[in-house]
């Protein structure tokens, strides 16, 4: 059962019982997981070029690239696990 799956079971189970849900403990554990990649780590830096940061995301490894722009471009959230990602203080 999929994250948002569980919140609409909850929603619903809610609405419609006259008790409330009671999570059970793999959804609740799915639930603090997603809520944890929420909040932003810093990527690992591998190498840093002239136009080009490449790094990997701290929690999966997925590569990812920070680009050097006057309007630097770069992934918010890894496209494999959905961590945030915190880019802060890589030199633009």
């Amino acid at each position: 059962m999929g994250l948002l799956e569980t919140f609409y079971n909850i929603r619903d189970y809610n609405n419609y019982a006259k008790e409330p849900y009671q999570l059970k403990k793999h959804e609740a554990v799915e639930v603090v997981a997603a809520l944890e990649r929420q909040i932003p780590k810093k990527a690992f830096i591998e190498a840093e070029g002239e136009k080009t940061i490449s790094g990997f995301c701290p929690m999966c490894e997925n590569d990812l690239v920070y680009i050097k722009t006057e309007r630097p471009r770069y992934v918010s959230y890894c496209p494999q696990c959905g961590q945030k990602i915190d880019w802060r203080g890589t030199s633009a």
